[in-house]
């Protein structure tokens, strides 16, 4: 143990008089988090509409006043259509919407009446969300409509039959995507950082030939993958704690729901599903460089794979097979269950003992590797 522990103190060392891995690591823990948190919106914001507005009537009015701050912009109303849509074509407008003459007036006399509007759809994403924003204004205006022809107000129940829809939100009652972007941020982050340092610590001691005196030394594989692993770990932990603590739940207001005793030991479960992982990428590759292309190549489908962006029931189910065996699927799981729900083990062992396994398979599989490097 003394053996151990004298190379887990080096491997600190070693971390500390590396500025990039410290820097890569603080800023990962702390100002990415902060910007996925404050700098990413899954929500319309600040969408730049140009209206044409060729009736100028209080109807007119009350369906512009809909579409207001803080999801939509209006822009200056530009003289003629064409040059409405001339801002959509050059992305300086995402909506254009043409209100023709006698808008009002067919209304009043209960005839059906038309407004133009115009979507850019090149970003399926933003254009989807704009779409569906203006459907729900517009459905909400045709709905007053309707009860200023009853003379009712909205809180008189109309004298017709209908269908209330009363949505109500369970754990984020505020819908506050910033607490879920900064959630999945610190997981992607834990993903990189946690493949990305056992591998570069290892690959270190080819490239500065002190893998030799570690060979020479009377050591076992074991005892010169332990600490590594150990080192890797209680970084992980403590970048963890940084971002929780200081970051999400200091400046973004993110709850904790659940036991931290219980959150801080699934971190290190998944940190010790990891390093397997890293300390196989440092058995295949030759310098850092090297290594930061084969944990991005990494990265991409486990992030794809992880359930945080696509729902799993929309993939292919040879795709929702891969999930399950991608660790961070199951760290998504287990870590807003209990960050957000309060979960307990009693709800989260299956997919703790999947994690556990796919970390033991993997550790088993660097394990090797990293023998025969040494061998």
């Amino acid at each position: 143990m003394r053996a151990v522990w004298a190379l887990f103190l080096k491997e600190l060392r070693v971390l500390g008089r590396d500025p990039f891995l410290l820097v890569a690591v603080l800023w990962f823990f702390t100002a990415e988090i902060y910007v996925a948190g404050t700098g990413i919106r899954l929500e319309l914001h600040q969408a730049p509409m140009a209206v044409v507005d060729e009736d100028h009537s209080l109807a007119s009015r009350q369906w512009q006043a809909g579409f207001h701050e803080p999801w939509f912009r209006r822009l200056p109303p530009p003289p003629a259509m064409a040059l409405a849509l001339k801002l959509v074509e050059t992305g300086r407008a995402m909506l254009a919407a043409d209100i023709p003459p006698r808008f009002s007036e067919r209304i009043e006399r209960g005839q059906p009446a038309s407004i133009q509007l115009f979507l850019d759809g090149a970003n399926v994403t933003l254009g989807s969300l704009a779409a569906s924003y203006a459907q729900m204004i517009h459905a909400r205006f045709n709905e007053q409509l309707l009860y200023d022809r009853l003379h009712l107000s909205r809180d008189q129940a109309p004298p017709f039959p209908h269908v209330e829809n009363r949505l109500r939100l369970l754990f984020n009652q505020a819908n506050r995507d910033s607490w879920f972007m900064a959630a999945s941020e610190l997981f992607a982050v834990m993903t990189l950082i946690g493949m990305l340092l056992p591998a570069a610590l290892a690959v270190r001691e080819k490239e500065r030939g002190t893998i030799e005196q570690l060979l020479v030394a009377p050591l076992t594989p074991t005892r010169i993958m332990l600490p590594k692993l150990l080192a890797v770990m209680l970084v992980m932990v403590a970048g963890f704690s940084l971002s929780l603590w200081l970051i999400m739940h200091g400046l973004l207001g993110v709850p904790v729901r659940g036991s931290p005793w219980l959150l801080y030991a699934m971190v290190a479960l998944y940190a010790f599903s990891l390093s397997g992982l890293g300390l196989f990428v440092a058995t295949i590759t030759r310098n850092v460089g090297q290594v930061m292309l084969v944990v991005f190549m990494l990265m991409l489908p486990m992030l794809l794979l992880s359930g945080a962006w696509t729902p799993p029931e929309s993939m292919p189910s040879w795709e929702q097979a891969l999930m399950h065996l991608a660790p961070l699927y199951h760290f998504n799981i287990i870590g807003n269950g209990i960050l957000f729900k309060g979960s307990d083990l009693a709800l989260l062992w299956p997919n703790v003992l999947q994690l556990a396994a796919i970390g033991l398979g993997l550790f088993l599989l660097g394990a090797w590797r990293f023998r025969k490097m040494l061998a």
